[in-house]
C-alpha cells in the first residue's frame, strides 16, 4: 500500500502532460487565427482557416464531442481513414475528369462512362441548353435573364474569348493574363464594416483591373448572374462579405483553359450546435446559415474552349466547347464529395482552386459599394 503511494506524483505529472498536449493544437489554432487577422492577408487567413478546421476536426476525433449531421443541422465529422485513397493526385484526377466533360466530344470521351455518369450526377448547370442537369426553361428566372445573360455565358464577349484563346495557346501561362492588367492600384475600401471588425477580405489592401473594360464588366456581371440563377439549383445567394464576394481565376491543369472557381457561403455564422467553429474576425456578424446548401457553395465558370490541336502555338477560330456555369454538388455520397473535397475541409465543403488549375488571380466583387459596377471589382 505504501509502495503504491510512491507513484502518485508520477501519475499526476503524466496527467498534466496529457492535458497539455491535448490542448496545444487548439491553442496554436486560436493564436494562428488571431495572427492571420492582425496581419491582414486573407490568403494567409484562409490557409489558417483550413488549418484551424483541420485541427478542430482532429480534436473531435480525439474526444472533443461534435454533432454529427449537416442535413439535420449538425456536424458530420469524417476521419482521415474514411478517405483511404484520397491525396493530391486523386483530387487532381477527379478535377481533370470533371473539366474534360466540358471540353468537347473528344475530351469527354476520355472519361470512363461509369465515372462520367457519377460526375455528371454531381453537376447542376445554371445555363439552359447544357448537357448537364439544370433549369429546364429560362423563363422561370424572368425576362431579365432569359436571353442575353444566358447567352453571354455560352458565348461571352470578344475580349473574353481572346483572353481564353491566349491562355490555351500559351499552355496556361499566368503572365499572358496578368499582362492584361492595368498598372493602377485601387485601394480596398471599408466594406460592410470590415475595418470595425478587424477583418481583411482580400489578399492585399489594393486591387487591380483589366485594361479592357469589357472584361471587367463581364466579371462583375458573372457575380450578379450567379446570384440570380443560383435558385434554380436550390441555392439562394447574397452578394455580401459573408456569402459570395470572391472567386479564384485559374488556368486548368493540362489544357490551360480559363476558368473561375467561386466560393459562396464563405463565412457561416458561428453556432454552438450547428457550426461551432471560429473562422476569425471576418465571421463576426454573419447571418449565413450552416445548412445543407453548403454542399452547393462551389460554383465554376469555364470560358469557351478553343481548338488548339495544331502543332503550332496558335489556336484556330474553331471552338471545341462553349462556356459553362455550373454548381458542384459535394454531398458526401457523391464522387465530388469523396474525391475532390479534402477530408479536412469536408465540414465546409471547400473545393480548392489549385486542384482545378494554376491560380492566376483572386476576383473580388463587393456589391454593397456605391458607384458603377466596375468600380466594385478588385483583382488581387
Amino acid at each position: 500500500m505504501i509502495r503504491c503511494w510512491r507513484f502518485l506524483p508520477l501519475l499526476a505529472v503524466m496527467l498534466v502532460l496529457s492535458l497539455t498536449f491535448s490542448c496545444v493544437g487548439w491553442t496554436k489554432s486560436v493564436a494562428a487565427v488571431r495572427w492571420a487577422n492582425e496581419n491582414g492577408s486573407p490568403k494567409r487567413r484562409l490557409l489558417v482557416q483550413e488549418e484551424n478546421i483541420s485541427v478542430q476536426v482532429t480534436n473531435g476525433r480525439s474526444g472533443w464531442r461534435l454533432p454529427t449531421s449537416v442535413v439535420s443541422g449538425e456536424f458530420h465529422i469524417k476521419e482521415e481513414e474514411d478517405y483511404p485513397d484520397q491525396d493530391d493526385a486523386t483530387r487532381r484526377k477527379c478535377a481533370a475528369d470533371l473539366l474534360a466533360l466540358f471540353g468537347g466530344e473528344e475530351a469527354a470521351s476520355s472519361v470512363e462512362l461509369s465515372r462520367a455518369k457519377e460526375l455528371r450526377a454531381c453537376v447542376r448547370s445554371l445555363v439552359s441548353g447544357s448537357p448537364f442537369p439544370g433549369p429546364k426553361a429560362p423563363r422561370i428566372m424572368g425576362d431579365e435573364l432569359s436571353g442575353q445573360s444566358l447567352r453571354s455565358v455560352e458565348s461571352p464577349p470578344v475580349a473574353i474569348k481572346q483572353l481564353a484563346r491566349s491562355a490555351v495557346e500559351w499552355g496556361g501561362d499566368l503572365n499572358v493574363i496578368l499582362n492584361e492588367l492595368e498598372p493602377m492600384n485601387y485601394s480596398i475600401p471599408d466594406i460592410e464594416r470590415i475595418d470595425e471588425d478587424g477583418c481583411s477580405l482580400t489578399k492585399f489592401d489594393f486591387g487591380r483591373r483589366f485594361k479592357n473594360r469589357e472584361i471587367n464588366e463581364y466579371l462583375t456581371n458573372l457575380f450578379r448572374t450567379i446570384q440570380k440563377l443560383a435558385p434554380t439549383a436550390g441555392l439562394n445567394i447574397s452578394l455580401s462579405r459573408y456569402d459570395l464576394f470572391h472567386g479564384h481565376m485559374f488556368t486548368a491543369h493540362g489544357t490551360g483553359r480559363l476558368g473561375i472557381l467561386f466560393h459562396a457561403r464563405e463565412f457561416p455564422a458561428f453556432d454552438e450546435k450547428r457550426f461551432p467553429l471560429n473562422l476569425g474576425f471576418c465571421q463576426k456578424g454573419s447571418n449565413v446559415p450552416y445548412d445543407h446548401t453548403m454542399t452547393s457553395r462551389n460554383i465554376v465558370w469555364l470560358a469557351p474552349m478553343p481548338d488548339c490541336s495544331s502543332t503550332e502555338r496558335k489556336c484556330s477560330e474553331r471552338w471545341l466547347a462553349p462556356g459553362f456555369l455550373f454548381v458542384l454538388d459535394t454531398s458526401m455520397d457523391g464522387i465530388l464529395g469523396r474525391e475532390l473535397v479534402p477530408w479536412y475541409l469536408d465540414i465546409v465543403h471547400t473545393v480548392q482552386e489549385e486542384d482545378l488549375g494554376d491560380l492566376v488571380i483572386d476576383v473580388n466583387y463587393f456589391d454593397s459599394l456605391n458607384g458603377p459596377l466596375v468600380d466594385k471589382l478588385f483583382l488581387c
